[in-house]
């Protein structure tokens, strides 16, 4: 019976693996008759890229439709938060059932293109540095939460606010930062014509005042004057 069962296991082995075989070159064939044969790199910074002219020709259309019908370019809007999951958004099957509607965010994704799959970073400031670049953390440089007056961060990084910039676009930042505080990393030197929020993590607001919490910062005298002079502050209410 062993060797009969086992030569039985035998054939249906060979007859899975030649039966997947066989779909997994008719698969490769079809695969390769829609793919592009070359990569692009479209700039410096970025990795290359397989092109699709077709989707690119798509949405150039769409956008030259909006343009043409309103005479103005479309707004763009971009909301990232801190532990939020996908799925806490009504549209998702969260706001009211999880205990906090959302319904302006859930009518903006109803009028736009909802997306089911996604990938974030570890922590806060790599995913946001992330979505500014379009890069990896190994290629930006921000690997964790940034340091008080660190340098590093975004500077020299091109961003997606430069680019909008560039092509005409007004773009503000509001809220959390969090990408570096040294001048090269501020927003305002990054691409956004105007900020309003904070550099640092939000115990930014407390804890240089703080001086049973923090003593090494809220007795540093020239930590407090960093603060002063910093550039797009809004620290004083």
């Amino acid at each position: 019976m062993e060797i009969q069962s086992s030569r039985l296991l035998r054939k249906v082995l060979i007859g899975a693996t030649g039966s997947a075989l066989a779909l997994t070159s008719a698969f490769a064939a079809n695969y390769e008759d829609t793919m592009p044969l070359e990569t692009v790199k479209p700039a410096p910074n970025l990795e290359e890229v397989l092109p699709h002219p077709e989707q690119r020709e798509e949405a150039m259309a769409k956008l030259a439709e909006f343009e043409s019908r309103t005479g103005k370019r479309p707004n763009i809007l971009v909301y990232l938060m801190d532990d939020v999951g996908w799925g806490d958004l009504g549209v998702y099957g969260g706001g009211v059932a999880v205990g906090a509607p959302t319904p302006n965010m859930d009518a903006l994704a109803r009028d736009g293109l909802m997306l089911t799959s996604a990938y974030s970073q570890p922590s806060s400031s790599p995913t946001r540095a992330t979505l500014l670049t379009g890069q990896l953390p190994v290629r930006h440089g921000i690997l964790r939460p940034t340091l008080y007056n660190e340098p590093g961060g975004l500077t020299n990084a091109v961003t997606l606010a430069q680019l909008l910039s560039d092509a005409g676009y007004v773009t503000q930042a509001v809220g959390k930062w969090h990408m570096g505080e040294n001048p090269g990393s501020q927003p305002q030197n990054v691409g956004f014509d105007d900020f309003s929020g904070f550099l640092s993590v939000s115990d930014l607001y407390t804890e240089w005042r703080d001086p049973y919490f923090y003593p090494e910062i809220a007795n540093s005298e020239e930590r407090t004057e960093m603060i002063r002079e910093w550039a797009f502050e809004k620290y004083w209410v």
